[in-house]
């Protein structure tokens, strides 16, 4: 089975309620199949949900029925948690930068979540970033997304 890996916007639309939810939900029923994150991706998604908090963005209550959906995906095998060594990650966000980003601008989120597919040896990547989805495509991992 094809390793499939997504950044933080694309679980954030899936489990939250933004103008890509109901195209994230689509792509997850389309694929049937796991999605392989890094703790990265967690990190910076529950971070996001409380920065959405501060912001007024949703409530307290919705974030919490929001992790509690993410944490059941966890358990029954939807989402899969990769523990990888996160210096990992880093050695090879570093060579995709000194490759990458002179020429086309990559911020640092975007190439950690790159090179953790790359890591992943991922073959699909889920992005609603588009400097993510060129990166990714770079690299020479196919996209789910419109």
């Amino acid at each position: 089975m094809a390793v499939v890996c997504c950044d933080t916007s694309f679980i954030y639309s899936a489990y939250g309620h933004d103008t890509n939810t109901s195209h994230a939900l689509d792509a997850l029923k389309k694929i049937r199949q796991p999605i392989t994150i890094t703790l990265l991706n967690e990190f910076e998604f529950l971070n996001a949900l409380r920065l959405s908090i501060f912001r007024r963005v949703i409530t307290s209550e919705m974030a919490a029925a929001i992790v509690a959906a993410f944490e059941a995906d966890l358990e029954l095998g939807r989402i899969v948690l990769d523990q990888t060594n996160l210096t990992l990650l880093l050695l090879e966000a570093k060579r995709l930068s000194s490759i990458y980003t002179i020429s086309a601008g990559y911020r640092t989120f975007e190439i950690m979540h790159v090179a953790g597919a790359l890591h992943l040896k991922a073959e699909k990547f889920l992005t609603y970033d588009l400097n993510q989805r060129s990166l990714a495509y770079l690299v020479g991992i196919n996209q789910l997304m419109r």
